[in-house]
């Protein structure tokens, strides 16, 4: 309605980029709302018989088999027992499947507010997929991007 009303008057709106919020480890993430295909309740994964690299299992989801990207692994999180809840992610090449502990909400934050962050990660795959981050109510939140991510 804000945003409207500034239109009427000739204001420019500010732009903003659609984030879901969500917890690991009860730290708060998030990444970009529209790359999320389908948020599910977590299934037990399959394992790869004989796969070697990234993905080794895989969850079903809308009745497709979508490779799990481990992401509490690689950041160093303890996975948790009682999983929830599972992501499925749009990539460029293909689908990949997250369990987080929870989903929190969607937020509209304004562009300017996104911060890079520096060069403090050593593994490369989370160098490209945790690049950004804001303050939101006095915490600072990471964007995990996964487009990075390649099924090749």
């Amino acid at each position: 309605m804000r945003e409207r009303n500034r239109a009427y008057k000739g204001e420019k709106a500010e732009p903003t980029i659609s984030l879901l919020f969500f917890l690991l480890d009860n730290k708060t993430y998030a990444t970009p709302a529209l790359k999320i295909a389908r948020i599910s309740n977590w299934e037990k994964p399959l394992n790869l018989p004989g796969a070697t690299g990234e993905f080794k299992k895989v969850m079903v989801i809308d009745s497709s088999s979508i490779p799990i990207f481990e992401l509490h692994k690689n950041l160093g999180i303890t996975e948790p027992i009682d999983k929830k809840v599972a992501l499925k992610i749009q990539l460029d090449d293909g689908h990949i499947a997250v369990t987080v502990d929870q989903v929190l909400t969607l937020h509209n934050i304004p562009q300017a507010s996104i911060k890079e962050m520096d060069n403090i990660l050593s593994d490369s795959t989370l160098k490209g997929m945790m690049e950004s981050c804001f303050v939101f109510e006095d915490d600072i939140i990471p964007i995990l991007d996964f487009s990075s991510i390649s099924l090749k």
